[in-house]
């Protein structure tokens, strides 16, 4: 069964969820950990901050990381199972129910939206330069391609799990589940207060950071939010119309083109 011409939302499952979940807070946490050369490579100094030995303290990263991740995606699954969003590809692989292929006109669309996506990001940022204040810490160009590719992968599953699989998903559930009708599938308003919620609190989560970098100005904020925003509507459409797997493929060519071609 293809999924390219149906709406995920239109086909609630159930079902266990923990091989599914585990399946990607695995993945999560080994791309994370693989994002640690990417901080090696900015900070010199990062190995000789950490509070034990590397190999220990990436091993212990990746152990907190993964339960976090368990848990989140757990949640999310269960709950999406109730509204028709989920993991389809990686359900079939772990259950063997009906069958998606990923390949065919909807990878392809999740590669051009995440590249799109990664395009206009770089073209805002040049836009927003002039009117950004004075940075408090600038930091260094890598130079290095293997580095800026490895860094593609570092944060593009923990995000989308945080983001998409859990906080979107939790969002339209709870609007379906007290708000609306309960005995039919969300309606695209709700979807998409979804997409939309979820980005905004994305993008709110990342001024701690940003206010390390620039001070937060309106103008800061406003960046922060749009840009933000602009990815995780996009991913947000894909989860919800495509599933799970095609956010994820999206989100990573959209930081693929950031930090490779962009050297962000």
């Amino acid at each position: 069964m293809a999924l390219d011409s149906t709406l995920i939302r239109s086909m609630p499952v159930s079902g266990s969820v923990g091989r599914i979940a585990a399946f990607w807070a695995t993945a999560g946490a080994l791309t994370g950990s693989v994002g640690l050369s990417y901080a090696l490579a900015m900070d010199p100094f990062f190995a000789a901050r950490a509070p034990m030995p590397l190999p220990v303290f990436v091993l212990v990263q990746f152990m907190e990381v993964f339960v976090l991740l368990a848990l989140l995606s757990w949640a999310g699954l269960r709950l999406g199972q109730a509204i028709g969003l989920g993991s389809p590809i990686v359900r079939y692989l772990a259950y063997r129910t009906p069958s998606f292929s990923i390949f065919g006109n909807t990878l392809a669309i999740a590669v051009f939206v995440g590249s799109m996506v990664g395009v206009v990001l770089l073209l805002l940022d040049k836009v927003f330069q002039p009117y950004m204040p004075a940075t408090l810490w600038s930091a260094p160009l890598v130079d290095d391609f293997w580095t800026r590719f490895l860094a593609s992968f570092s944060d593009t599953i923990l995000e989308e799990l945080v983001c998409r699989l859990f906080l979107m998903t939790f969002l339209v559930w709870v609007w379906w589940r007290f708000v609306s009708s309960k005995d039919s599938p969300p309606s695209l308003w709700l979807i998409w207060t979804g997409i939309i919620g979820a980005s905004l609190l994305f993008g709110l989560g990342h001024l701690p950071a940003i206010a390390e970098v620039w001070p937060l100005t309106t103008i800061v904020i406003f960046r922060s939010l749009l840009l933000n925003a602009i990815g995780g509507i996009a991913f947000g459409w894909l989860y919800s119309h495509r599933g799970f797997e095609y956010a994820v493929i999206a989100h990573l060519f959209q930081d693929i083109v950031l930090h490779v071609i962009g050297g962000r």
